[in-house]
């Protein structure tokens, strides 16, 4: 049961409205992680494997750490799971490997971003203790 409010989300208007039918068109439904967090903060994520145009191969190869066969891809995977396991100063050898595939310092740091919606995200449903309803990957 959800502990913070949520807006019907065919009654909002607006820059909610533009994030729920963005997510919808995308998704084919908002789930109520996105309703909840839009709800308050229309900024939420949507970075979700079949959207980016991955399959479902893919999602779960990226998942578990494993190489899906697309270099540039598997480093930046191994640069994202080596930050979100490690603590304190990154070492420069796990900047400098996914530099060296292509990455610039931007997209570095847009990774980063990325990370810190989804901690965000993770942080907001155990909070609201939100009843996730994501549909299952195969």
């Amino acid at each position: 049961m959800s502990r913070l409010s949520q807006l019907d989300i065919t009654e909002t208007s607006g820059v909610t409205a533009d994030l729920f039918n963005a997510i919808k068109k995308a998704a084919g439904r908002v789930t109520n992680a996105y309703a909840g967090i839009g709800t308050h903060s229309p900024a939420a994520h949507t970075v979700v494997g079949k959207m980016a145009g991955l399959s479902e191969a893919e999602t779960r190869q990226i998942r578990a750490g494993e190489a899906t066969g697309n270099d540039k891809r598997d480093a930046l995977v191994r640069f994202v799971r080596t930050l979100a396991a490690s603590y304190g100063t990154a070492p420069a050898g796990v900047l400098n490997a996914v530099r060296e595939t292509g990455y610039t310092n931007a997209q570095v740091v847009d990774a980063l971003f990325a990370m810190s919606v989804i901690n965000f995200t993770n942080l907001f449903n155990r909070v609201n203790d939100t009843t996730l309803d994501f549909p299952k990957l195969v």
